[in-house]
């Protein structure tokens, strides 16, 4: 028997399978023994699984079976194996030759824990049925493919798309969600369901426009390059296989014949052509050359040039090897624009829709777009009027492109586009302004002169007009100039760096911060220690997002040094930005408040209690404490912010305070007002910034984690979050999205999506932040959390002993977030059935907090918890007295924030009750336990566990 309530791990039973040994197949009953007891033992702690074999491996007597225990025994050792060996798909082979499919559907057949429908198709690999949950675990449908062929390749096969699938979890791929054998031996596999039609037919029966197409097919670009990032390359795409849902979403389907990169060898029979779909096959692919990505890049080809043409490039009149061979390889395709007999369409498909698609069928792999990225990069270039790769990068195209854009003003753009990167660098010129000479204003008033004159059609009539390249010619233009005048060349060095920051080239601004360095150094000219401390602040900043430790390093440094320079000014500067960046990341709780307040000290005496800029460093000290759990002060702090930011003078630091302002509201139970100001916070940076900006990107995932919209637009907000910062490969932004992402499911119940998109946030976060500072631990909590909330118990109790383990590195053995942290491991130990776990969790958590403070809310937890768990193991006199001290402690308290609150006192006096009655005075436990119930139901509902726990004392 499964533990009450735990769902079955996905694919449990096929790694079973696969493990078995043929001959313990042929006898069921021993098959579902086996089953059964390695279902349950595989759940435990590697040191609890032996006294659980003592115990499950008997016979009906009670003897010990050592038979049974040693086939669950090895099965427990091939689990601990996370890949397939060849040794043992051996026995798989040999069982499953033999598994054929019938040709009837049995509806209302039971597979594991589905029920057939109705059969949805049928390929070389078997047949796929419409399926539903049958246990009453969750509601849920889905598509049950199961093995149809005896051939060993085939079940090979099969199990590689088990392994493929398994590693791909993003939103346009349908998802893994079971695996196992049915009752005579057929192995299956269960996949989400997509309702949906393949993109072709969806396109033409929604009346798409050439553009929605293009944006449509970016969505499958996405997918198939998160597929190819993973070494994943499909291998057989066509309109079949990409489906799109009722809200415009795609997923890719029938990963049967994709193969690993990493793969040494198929280990299949070769036949004189591979599997695959001839009219959306590679050259490559025909002729049996290597598969790469370039293959799957192939293939999107052929699928745009038919969603946007309604003709494939070629038809194939003999369905031999050699007219497969003769229509793929050797005929010469013919553009988009020239097959279709639409004259709008022809007209929207020439120039760069039929270059970027031709590109993408060149016969040549090495030629066409290195990935699906790619590809699908340089179709937003398309719909953006910008550039794109696939032609060459002459002047006058490029030229051409962005007076497409931007018909009028094109000079008075390129001017204030750079003027507003040197703006991002407008501190550390305003600083040093009124110290330069009038000589070296002169010289740098006449480079950046010299500079936009490039812009000007007449004196540069072929030259590009994006800022981007203004930034690249001024800075080949710096490297020839200005050697006299180090003083100039250092400001402007710091200036570019600041513009290309500004402009999403960290790597360029990187490089000039060492510019700066090197002409500023000890061998150098200038010597300007201000200049220098300014320069390590820039390189700090473009090396954070990749790199925070050697960016935490570079702060430490720029302090140190603007300490010793003796200008407080450029001190400020210094302890802004680090606070701001490696505040709460990098650095401890405590070293980031000491960074706060000091910078905020140094504000106040530098520009007066009513700075704005004292404004923004307050929200950026409260968003920090936040992370640091300094729950006290932050809604003070960010108050104050708002005060001293008003909507006409600072909208965008505004926004940002904001932002942070509704994160606190929401943890602390103020949902309205939390939603009103993320809604604000996200209009102006609508109004302020471009469209898919980071920033704007940033604000959607905070309205997202905070539910605003209801669940449906928080799903929505996240999604596009999430794609704005893949696409500026912004891991902070990803993190924060998938939080968001997180969120919205959990609230509709999605939860195996919701554990999935937390477990990728985890991973994120470690590969971001790192083990240091809190918000690799913050996020191990949170996937603890939804595994709990996804009755996936045992899952749950062990992703908190990782999580313990981090977050007490974090905050410390006596924090009180170590505190609440245990009594979640506690409360999934419970519930997975490891009772002494739990007990020894809430111990811990009700000493530690008993130290931390004689009244918190934690501490009246840990004692109800405790006090449960004494009651539970027969000890009622230790319960009275700890459920006593719950209530006791909770009287204290200010009255409850939340309804949730309310029921756990209500939750201890019951308990009391009980307690009290087990001790023998009945009646005042019965009268204790009878006010309970009715809060309890109230609050908790009538079946909630509490709730029904009330109910049977009062019966007893």
């Amino acid at each position: 028997m499964r533990p009450l309530g735990r769902r079955p791990r996905p694919l449990d039973t096929f790694r079973l399978w696969v493990a078995m040994p043929p001959d313990a197949l042929d006898d069921s009953a021993r098959w579902a023994r086996v089953s059964d007891v390695f279902d349950v033992v595989a759940d435990l702690p590697v040191d609890e699984r032996p006294a659980a074999l003592d115990r499950l491996c008997r016979d009906a007597d009670g003897h010990p079976e050592a038979g049974l225990r040693a086939e669950v025994e090895s099965l427990l050792a091939a689990d601990a194996d996370a890949t397939l060996s060849t040794r043992s798909l051996r026995p798989v082979e040999s069982v499953a030759a033999a598994a054929l499919l019938t040709d009837g559907v049995v509806v209302g057949e039971r597979i594991g824990p589905w029920r057939v429908l109705r059969e949805l198709g049928r390929g070389g690999m078997g047949r796929v049925d419409l399926v539903e949950r049958a246990d009453g675990v969750y509601d849920q449908r889905a598509a049950l493919k199961r093995l149809g062929l005896a051939a060993a390749d085939r079940v090979r096969q099969f199990i590689r798309e088990r392994q493929i699938l398994a590693r791909l979890e993003h939103p346009g791929i349908s998802r893994l969600l079971d695996g196992g054998v049915t009752d005579d031996g057929t192995p299956y596999l269960v996949m989400e369901h997509v309702e949906g039609e393949p993109i072709t037919t969806a396109a033409d029966a929604r009346g798409l426009s050439v553009s929605e197409r293009v944006q449509v097919f970016i969505q499958v670009c996405d997918a198939v390059g998160y597929a190819h990032r993973h070494l994943v390359v499909h291998r057989d795409l066509k309109p079949s296989n990409v489906f799109v849902s009722e809200d415009g979403g795609v997923k890719l389907l029938d990963f049967g014949i994709a193969r690993l990169l990493d793969d040494e060898a198929d280990g299949g029979v070769r036949t004189a052509l591979p599997a695959l779909t001839p009219a959306y096959a590679a050259p490559e692919q025909v002729a049996g050359g290597a598969i790469t990505t370039a293959t799957d890049v192939y293939a999107l080809g052929v699928l745009l040039y038919e969603l946007l043409s309604g003709q494939r490039p070629y038809e194939i009149e003999h369905p031999t090897l050699s007219g497969i061979v003769q229509a793929v390889v050797e005929t010469r395709h013919r553009p988009p624009s020239a097959v279709t007999r639409d004259e709008a369409r022809q007209r929207a498909l020439r120039g760069d829709l039929d270059t970027v698609v031709m590109k993408a069928l060149d016969k040549e792999p090495e030629r066409r777009y290195g990935s699906a990225d790619d590809f699908g990069a340089d179709l937003r270039r398309v719909l953006e009027g910008r550039p794109v790769e696939a032609r060459a990068p002459t002047a006058a195209y490029r030229a051409r492109r962005f007076v497409g854009r931007h018909r009028t003003g094109v000079v008075l753009s390129a001017l204030v586009v750079l003027a507003a990167g040197v703006g991002l660098g407008s501190t550390l010129w305003q600083a040093r302004q009124a110290r330069i000479e009038a000589a070296t204003s002169s010289a740098t008033a006449a480079f950046l002169g010299d500079l936009f004159r490039g812009a000007d059609p007449t004196a540069a009539p072929t030259d590009t007009l994006s800022a981007l390249d203004l930034l690249d010619r001024g800075a080949r233009r710096l490297d020839g100039g200005l050697a006299d005048q180090p003083a100039v060349r250092a400001d402007l060095y710091a200036v570019i760096g600041d513009a290309y920051l500004g402009l999403g080239r960290p790597d360029s601004a990187a490089a000039f911060a060492r510019r700066v360095l090197a002409v500023t150094g000890p061998s150098g000219v200038a010597r300007d220690a201000v200049a220098a401390v300014r320069a390590r602040v820039l390189l700090a900043r473009a090396t954070f997002p990749t790199d925070p430790e050697a960016a935490a390093a570079e702060f430490e440094q720029a302090v140190a040094a603007a300490r010793a320079s003796g200008d407080d000014a450029v001190l400020l500067d210094a302890l802004e930005a680090q606070g701001d960046l490696v505040g709460s990341q990098v650095l401890s709780p405590d070293e980031t408040v000491a960074v706060f307040e000091e910078a905020m000290a140094l504000c106040r005496r530098l520009e007066g209690d009513d700075s704005p800029r004292l404004g923004r460093i307050l929200a950026m000290f409260a968003g920090k404490a936040a992370s640091a759990h300094q729950h006290g002060r932050i809604e003070g702090l960010l108050r104050d912010a708002l005060a001293r930011l008003p909507a006409d003078e600072a909208p965008y630091d505004r926004s940002g305070v904001l932002l942070e302002l509704a994160k606190m509201l929401h943890a602390t139970g103020q949902p309205e007002e939390a939603v009103a100001r993320a809604d604000e916070a996200l209009a102006i940076r609508r109004r302020l910034l471009a469209p898919g900006d980071p920033r704007i990107g940033h604000a959607l995932g905070t309205r997202a984690s905070i539910g605003g919209g209801g669940p449906i637009q928080s799903e929505a907000d996240a999604r596009e979050a999430l794609a704005i910062a893949e696409r500026h490969a912004d891991g902070a932004g990803e993190i924060e999205a998938l939080d968001g992402l997180g969120a919205a499911l959990t609230s509709q119940d999605r939860m195996d999506e919701a554990v999935e998109v937390y477990r990728r946030r985890f991973v994120r976060a470690g590969e971001v932040y790192g083990a240091e500072g809190t918000r690799y631990p913050a996020a191990s909590g949170t996937y603890a959390r939804s595994l709990y909330q996804a009755g996936r118990f045992a899952e749950a109790s062990r992703a908190w002993e990782t999580s313990l383990e981090l977050t007490t590195s974090a905050f410390g053995p006596e924090s009180a977030v170590v505190m609440s942290s245990l009594l979640e491991a506690g409360w999934s130990a419970e519930a997975a059935g490891q009772d002494a776990r739990a007990a020894a969790y809430y111990e811990r958590a009700y000493t530690g907090s008993r130290a931390l403070s004689e009244t918190s809310r934690t501490r009246a937890s840990a004692a109800l918890w405790l006090g449960k768990a004494r009651l539970d193991s027969g000890r009622s006199p230790e319960a009275v007295s700890l459920l006593r001290e719950a209530l006791a402690v909770r009287e204290v308290l200010d009255r409850p924030t939340a309804s949730g609150e309310t029921g756990d006192g209500m939750r201890a006096q019951a308990l009391l009750g009980e307690a009290l009655m087990e001790s023998g005075e009945e009646t005042e436990g019965r009268r204790l336990v009878e006010q309970a119930l009715s809060v309890l139901a109230d609050v908790f509902g009538p079946d909630h566990p509490a709730t029904r726990r009330a109910r049977a004392v009062l019966r007893r």
